[in-house]
């Protein structure tokens, strides 16, 4: 595996984001239509959560050729991303269905599971994800 395997990983994965999130915004339509009942809010924020994710996934991948660490945390930091953006972009499409923020611990089921899931699957891989892609470029300078 080579670096240049990971950054198209990315693109790949960036590129399927990219049409998760188009398709997004026809659940918009359908909410804001009534035709499902969800809050239009979220769902807004699931298609943009999805297009940024694209963004900085290819940010990413392009700026590998100045990463300064081994292809193992490369990769690493590759499939944290891919993790993180993708349970972004479900977590929010859904909680959306159950009205929940998902913020903070307050008693309710929906509310609490939301908040454990995106803990998981969006903030831990975010932070490692960027973590290991600033250090990654500061290593060499």
């Amino acid at each position: 595996m080579k670096l240049n395997d990971i950054s198209k990983r990315l693109a790949l994965a960036s590129a399927f984001l990219m049409m998760l999130g188009l398709f997004t915004g026809v659940y918009i339509s359908m909410a804001m239509t009534n035709i499902i009942d969800a809050n239009v809010r979220m769902v807004v924020a699931s298609h943009l959560n999805a297009l940024l994710g694209v963004f900085w996934m290819l940010g990413v991948g392009w700026s590998l050729q100045w990463w300064g660490l081994d292809l193992k945390k490369a990769s690493l930091m590759a499939w944290c991303l891919i993790v993180a953006n993708y349970a972004n972009w479900f977590i929010t499409a859904v909680k959306a269905l159950f009205d929940v923020h998902g913020v903070d611990f307050i008693g309710s089921n929906p509310n609490d599971i939301i908040v454990v899931l995106l803990g998981i699957f969006v903030v831990v891989p975010s932070f490692t994800g960027c973590g290991l892609w600033c250090w990654g470029l500061w290593k060499d300078t």
